[in-house]
């Protein structure tokens, strides 16, 4: 049986702030970049887009997979990586995309959580066998560097708000109506992001159409499946 107290306990014990110090220093092996699922968040894509100077489109096309969720219900984009297992973007054991890469992979073997009760964003530093410690640094310093700390959060907080409101929406219908669903929702969470246009203010208005998208389909559906009722919330 899992147990859940040990297990929040632990994640407790590994809770870190920004200004945190912990030693790590990465050997540029290149093995956290085989092998495992890069999952990516549209503010991901749009760094990626304006650093390679494509659409978002562009680099889903180019670099991506998606799937709906098993659990999320929603739709989840992750890199495609090559028949060898490697990431698209590890040229020579180096990643080709080093100032624009990947959040998770910015902050490996640190994780992010945001907390609803505390409003509040945390960090958790993740069991693994990678690396050496022999480099400190902050938290701040290891995932941010000179980035603006701040927007970053703001811009978690909105997108993890989005996501856990859709869950709630998606979950109330069955897998035929959940692919139909998230086939329109694929589009409001990860295409057509424009990068000369502040990312947060985009996800924002995205937010507010993919409410009232919901509130519509309620309506749609309230006659075929009984217990949906619409109040102009998600």
């Amino acid at each position: 049986m899992i147990n859940k107290e040990a297990i929040m306990d632990d994640l407790k014990n590994r809770r870190m702030n920004l200004d945190d110090e912990f030693y790590y220093g990465c050997m540029q092996c290149g093995s956290c970049c085989h092998d495992i699922d890069i999952i990516l968040n549209p503010y991901d894509l749009y760094r990626l887009a304006k650093y390679l100077r494509l659409s978002t489109e562009e680099v889903i096309m180019k670099y991506c997979l998606w799937h709906i969720g098993e659990n999320s219900k929603l739709p989840v984009v992750w890199l495609e990586f090559t028949e060898d297992g490697a990431c698209p973007f590890l040229k020579q054991n180096r990643c080709a995309v080093q100032e624009a890469k990947p959040f998770v992979c910015a902050a490996y073997p640190l994780g992010r959580a945001y907390i609803p009760e505390e409003d509040k964003i945390v960090y958790i530093r993740q069991n693994t066998q990678c690396g050496l410690p022999y480099k400190k640094q902050t938290v701040r310093e290891w995932i941010f560097g000179e980035r603006d700390v701040t927007y970053e959060e703001e811009v978690h907080k909105a997108w993890t708000k989005m996501i856990e409101e859709m869950m709630a929406f998606t979950r109330l219908y069955p897998d035929n109506i959940v692919n139909m669903l998230c086939e329109m929702l694929f589009t409001f969470f990860y295409v057509g992001y424009d990068t000369e246009i502040d990312f947060l203010e985009q996800l924002k208005e995205r937010k507010q159409y993919v409410n009232e998208m919901a509130c519509d389909v309620k309506k749609l559906l309230e006659n075929v499946i009984t217990g949906v009722e619409c109040d102009g919330k998600v």
